[in-house]
């Protein structure tokens, strides 16, 4: 069955129960623009996909079965392409011809991205790639007109050297990056845009590491601490990173080793609590060594608190 629509410019079967669709459905849509099928059940795109020259925009966000799609080499007019939360495992064909793209979205269990796939996207706007898949820095470095991106890192010179090229195109306005050794899938979710840096899996632990060593964005707001290997006070965590005076929302998982937020044991010590003053939202989930936010040593033991340190805090929650 193929309907006779050639002026049928959009398509939407968003949502519904659709399993399948015959092979040669689309032969008789050549100038279908937009097509919807996002949230459907579908496992398999059928080929006649593969001719829709003049299609603009293809989302197949959350089709859960869907295992593959055919070549898209033809379609060179596509400006935005939405492939998360499905099963695709590989990088579809074609997918390095699309020049003309300015929206991707790779989250899904890619096995791989295949090297020279996204140095040729030159207008991408937008890149989201799978968690659990290191970031191709070369090839990202050459996407100049990004505004929104999320991927993963595996070290801490992959990571300022991502950070650094994002800086200096100066259009980036949204982000999510994770600094995870084991990349492991379940860093950020379905999540808004943000301003986030994730730390995982004892990233933190690299004896290397020394203050200052670690770049963020300059206007970071979220900060992620899960099992990341932070020593026995947050404050400690925050002095390793360039640029987390102005974090407005810190969330802290599993981290075993943490008793507290900061430990004052003498005027040097209480004078890093400026890093805290911009924090808006402070949780704590998981920490069984947690004592309090606050821990007072020695000569410390009777001495106030900074002055303005958490005098922006709205939202606090401690949680086991």
């Amino acid at each position: 069955m193929s309907p006779k629509c050639p002026r049928l410019s959009t398509l939407i079967l968003s949502g519904n129960t659709l399993k399948s669709i015959p092979d040669c459905f689309f032969t008789q849509m050549r100038g279908l623009r937009t097509l919807n099928l996002s949230g459907t059940s579908i496992q398999y795109l059928p080929n006649s996909i593969s001719d829709l020259e003049n299609l603009r925009t293809l989302l197949l966000r959350l089709c859960h079965n869907l295992k593959s799609v055919p070549t898209l080499e033809k379609l060179r007019l596509l400006t935005r392409l939405d492939l998360a939360y499905t099963e695709i495992e590989e990088v579809p064909k074609g997918v390095e011809s699309l020049t003309n793209l300015k929206v991707l979205d790779l989250d899904c269990p890619l096995s791989m991205i295949p090297t020279g796939v996204l140095h040729r996207l030159s207008l991408l706007q937008q890149l989201n790639l799978p968690d659990h898949i290191g970031v191709p820095i070369e090839e990202v470095e050459a996407l100049k007109q990004l505004e929104v991106f999320r991927g993963s890192v595996n070290s801490v010179c992959d990571l300022n050297r991502l950070i650094t090229f994002l800086q200096s195109i100066g259009t980036l306005s949204f982000y999510s990056i994770a600094l995870t050794p084991k990349f492991s899938g379940n860093t950020f979710g379905e999540q808004s845009p943000s301003k986030l840096v994730a730390f995982e899996q004892n990233s933190l632990m690299d004896s290397s590491l020394g203050e200052g060593k670690i770049l963020l964005p300059r206007d970071t707001e979220t900060l992620i601490f899960s099992s990341s290997g932070l020593s026995s006070s947050l404050v400690d965590g925050f002095q390793m990173l360039n640029n987390a005076r102005y974090v407005k929302k810190c969330n802290v998982y599993c981290e075993d080793e943490i008793e507290c937020i900061i430990r004052l044991s003498s005027t040097e010590e209480q004078s890093r609590g400026v890093l805290f003053q911009s924090l808006e939202e402070l949780l704590l989930y998981g920490l069984p060594n947690f004592i309090g936010l606050f821990m007072w040593e020695g000569e410390a033991a009777a001495a106030p608190l900074l002055p303005g340190i958490f005098s922006q805090l709205i939202h606090l929650r401690i949680s086991q």
